[in-house]
């Protein structure tokens, strides 16, 4: 059989050898009879929808292990209590219990900004808002607010 593949047949012209259409040929025919094992209908009583039930595709997985719920609730409550309660404040916990402002300092000052433009706008007094800006500034910008300080110390003398 292998010379058959390696060289020409006699009776035919063709280049590609009689061994080759047979192998085609079977893999055709294995296809075709998969594909008329599962044109068949399937028998109710030996399928695996002969246990499902109506309830399966309501309710979210009813034939769970007997311990997974109470393991799942048993770790949510053991988490809690943790989170809650047991466990001392750190860093990020400080931090989380700052005003937004407090972190980032721009923030407060771009609202003050916002806030004196419409103080002013609407005629209110607007003294008590730029205290607070000058005391941010001064908090979170100490040189950048002494060479401002200088300069308007220079142009008013």
């Amino acid at each position: 059989m292998i010379n058959f593949v390696f060289f020409r047949l006699k009776n035919t012209s063709s280049v590609v050898p009689k061994v080759t259409q047979d192998i085609k040929e079977a893999a055709k025919e294995h296809v075709r009879e998969l594909r008329r094992e599962f044109d068949k209908p399937i028998k109710f009583s030996t399928s695996r929808a002969k246990y499902w039930d109506t309830a399966d595709s309501i309710v979210f997985n009813r034939h769970i292990g007997k311990f997974t719920r109470p393991v799942l609730i048993g770790t949510i409550l053991i988490n809690m209590f943790y989170w809650g309660y047991y466990r001392e404040e750190n860093d990020i916990d400080e931090m989380l219990d700052m005003e937004p402002w407090q972190i980032f300092p721009r923030l407060n000052l771009e609202y003050l900004k916002t806030a004196e433009r419409q103080y002013r706008e609407a005629g209110l007094d607007t003294n008590q808002i730029e205290v607070k800006k000058k005391m941010i500034q001064d908090m979170f910008q100490p040189q950048l607010n002494e060479e401002i300080r200088v300069k308007n110390n220079q142009i008013n003398k």
